[in-house]
């Protein structure tokens, strides 16, 4: 048994046994590799016949969008447009809305100064009417004329115009034309 053992390690040693045996492993692993290329390459040609189809269909597909597609887009552009256009005419609307307020607010301003203006001298005109007409109840017709509230009614008189001669202020004398005789009584404390 000994000299088998010694020719079993004899022929592994063998330098030409060894190049075969790298060469036997080799084909092995070439002829896996191939099996391996072989179903890959099988692979690929399925997807090339079936996905050439499918690529065709999706090409179609967004061929017979496209229009579709491109009139969405014009629709939008224009509805853009329209936007924009209303957008400026509702800025200016309401700039002009704006300055027409701030108009109306000053021009209300002014008249409700006006008519406080008015109010006071009417409400002065009225207290000192109130005031005569208590004096000459009493009859202190002549102490009432040297108030102020005779001066207020002295001054409103001499503004107002005479209804029988309406281009001059009336006077004392145009008054008594107008009016009923009076009694001696009265006409001696006026």
């Amino acid at each position: 048994m000994g000299a088998c053992a010694a020719h079993a390690t004899a022929t592994e040693l063998n330098p030409v046994r060894k190049v075969v045996n790298l060469l036997q492993a080799m084909q092995k692993k070439v002829e896996a590799e191939g099996e391996v290329e072989k179903e890959l390459f099988e692979k690929y040609m399925c997807y090339c016949k079936n996905g050439g189809a499918d690529l065709g269909d999706s090409i179609a597909a967004a061929e017979e969008k496209i229009p579709a597609v491109s009139s969405e887009i014009e629709a939008s552009e224009a509805k853009l447009s329209q936007a924009k256009s209303d957008l400026k005419d509702a800025q200016t609307d309401r700039a002009a809305a704006k300055a027409a307020m701030e108009e109306a607010t000053a021009l209300r301003k002014k008249e409700a100064a006006e008519y406080a203006k008015y109010k006071a001298d009417a409400d002065t005109n009225v207290a000192a009417i109130a005031k005569a007409v208590a004096a000459l109840e009493k009859g202190n017709a002549g102490t009432f004329l040297q108030t102020p509230s005779a001066t207020v009614l002295r001054t409103w008189r001499a503004g107002m115009v005479c209804p029988t001669q309406t281009s001059r202020p009336c006077s004392p004398s145009s008054r008594r034309a107008r009016t009923t005789p009076r009694s001696p009584a009265r006409s001696q404390a006026y």
